[in-house]
């Protein structure tokens, strides 16, 4: 049976020693056609020549922007569509894992179930005993469900030890490549923060399912980039919330709670802030409440 190609898109901004970190855990893959990509989203220190000189069968793009997430994600998709790309691997630079039979376990499971979008359970790197997710419910509440059809849901279809998700978070993410035929690339319009739900909700509403394999763990740094605490974090995240719900209304049974409980969520952010002084904070929620549930305006900001 022939082997699937299986093509990694790394996002890099900066960070070199976190890249370096990701390369080398995928470098220690068993799989054996598993082909890396590097999409540097215009780094400022020395990434780009590093990979040059010290990896020349990595395949190095390199955008003369900042694209964010989404955007800097399409431009390693279609790259590998054109290489004709069985499966397609999306990660983070700030990645760590010795496990070498990760991206063939998750394979096979591909294999066995082709309209599967799945990754591993993720730890945070600095405190590998602490789970850091094993896969996102939109707005999470116990009664009611964002996305009907993950609700309803026959969980005989994968085996035991999986977890079925609204979606796999995007810093590592595996899934076949006719998915994009059969939805398209991502929404840049999110730029940061949401797109990797606006996908897998776009791909469950094509008769696809997301689920987290929980007897694979990976190390996240989480956050490296965009910081734990910035404007540009805070900002997108509240904005991006409307432009998901908006895009997504259809598969909800209550769509009213959820924007509800968005409105209860912005709140709550907004009295941390101040009661905090953080006052930068507050302004980017501010301005993403306005942007993104009042004019609706979306793509690049900060």
């Amino acid at each position: 049976m022939e082997t699937k190609t299986v093509y990694v898109i790394i996002l890099n901004l900066n960070h070199l020693d976190d890249l370096k970190e990701t390369i080398s855990s995928f470098k220690c893959q068993d799989y054996p056609e598993l082909y890396l990509i590097v999409v540097d989203n215009n780094s400022t220190d020395d990434s780009v020549d590093w990979l040059n000189m010290n990896h020349p069968e990595i395949v190095v793009i390199v955008n003369k922007s900042n694209l964010g997430w989404a955007g800097g994600n399409n431009v390693g998709i279609k790259y590998a569509l054109e290489q004709n790309a069985d499966y397609l691997l999306l990660a983070n630079n700030d990645l760590f894992f010795d496990d070498e039979t990760i991206v063939s376990e998750l394979i096979n499971t591909t294999v066995k179930h082709s309209k599967i979008i799945i990754g591993p359970k993720q730890n945070y790197f600095f405190h590998p005993d602490k789970i850091y997710t094993s896969g996102w419910i939109v707005l999470r509440n116990s009664k009611v469900e964002f996305n009907s059809i993950r609700a309803n849901f026959e969980l005989e279809k994968i085996q035991s030890g999986m977890n079925i998700v609204d979606y796999v978070p995007g810093s590592f993410v595996l899934f076949n490549s006719k998915l994009i035929d059969d939805i398209g690339l991502i929404d840049e319009d999110f730029y940061l923060y949401g797109e990797d739900a606006d996908f897998s909700l776009k791909a469950w509403q094509n008769g696809y399912f997301s689920v987290v394999d929980n007897r694979f763990t990976i190390l996240h740094k989480v956050s490296t980039t965009a910081g734990k605490k910035s404007r540009i974090k805070s900002y997108y995240k509240t904005r991006n919330i409307w432009l998901l719900l908006r895009k997504n209304y259809m598969i909800s049974n209550n769509v009213s709670f959820f924007k509800r409980k968005a409105i209860f969520s912005f709140v709550k952010n907004i009295i941390y802030n101040l009661f905090n002084c953080e006052f930068n904070l507050l302004k980017a929620n501010i301005i993403g409440f306005y942007h993104g549930a009042v004019i609706k305006e979306y793509g690049k900001y900060y």
